[in-house]
């Protein structure tokens, strides 16, 4: 089976990995963990699996040097080791922040937009969209009322 083939269903068994691991949480930082998850999950339809779509060429980065040193082991129970496991979560984990790191920095135009400048963005004025371009987010007054 070719890649194109078979991330869709590297996907689908991340994502179940995901929503068992979130279900064994417990006390008050698991059911924050939970709802988080949950109100993902319905926020955007698919919000998550595209999440582990976006990471997963890096959580394969990660995991590759891992794959080749496991010689006839199970990747599995090579990953599991606790001589290793804490270094594959740490990595992983890095995968992760990595990701997030990129996000914040990549804030939408929707957040970082005053709503002077949304507004002369709506309006059918030329005048009024050209100053929202020029504004690109700083607080100025605006001539469109």
């Amino acid at each position: 089976m070719d890649a194109s083939r078979r991330r869709p269903q590297v996907v689908d068994a991340l994502l179940r990995l995901a929503d068992a691991e979130v279900a064994t949480k417990k006390g008050i930082s698991g059911t924050m963990l939970k709802t988080a998850y949950s109100g993902a999950k319905k926020a955007s339809a698919g919000s998550v699996r595209q999440g582990i779509d976006r990471l997963l060429p890096g959580i394969a980065r990660a995991l590759d040097p891992h794959f080749e040193a496991k010689g006839d082991l199970a990747f599995g129970t090579y990953l599991a080791d606790p001589a290793r496991s804490g270094q594959v979560a740490d990595e992983l984990l890095a995968v992760a922040d990595s990701a997030a790191a990129r996000a914040s920095r990549a804030t939408p135009s929707a957040l970082s937009t005053p709503p002077s400048a949304a507004r002369a963005r709506s309006t059918a004025s030329p005048p009024c969209r050209a100053w929202a371009r020029r504004s690109r987010g700083r607080a100025l007054s605006t001539p469109c009322g």
